[in-house]
């Protein structure tokens, strides 16, 4: 049985860090975010696992949502 496609990790809580690129809501870095559909699986995946690496190292929880993505 194939694996299912991996889905975005995107909660709706975009907010970019200027100094960094890192979305506020899903911790990616905005080159992930726009590039997102054109990875492969594997690529998505190990997006995933970078972004909970940067999630481990700042556990606060995402801002408020105040506008739709």
């Amino acid at each position: 049985m194939p694996d299912s496609p991996v889905r975005s990790p995107c909660v709706g809580l975009c907010s970019l860090d200027n100094s960094s690129g890192i979305c506020a809501g899903c911790f990616r870095h905005i080159d992930e975010i726009i590039d997102w559909s054109a990875y492969s699986d594997d690529e998505k995946r190990a997006a995933l696992a970078r972004c909970a690496e940067r999630r481990a190292k700042h556990p606060s929880p995402p801002p408020e949502k105040d506008h739709d993505c």
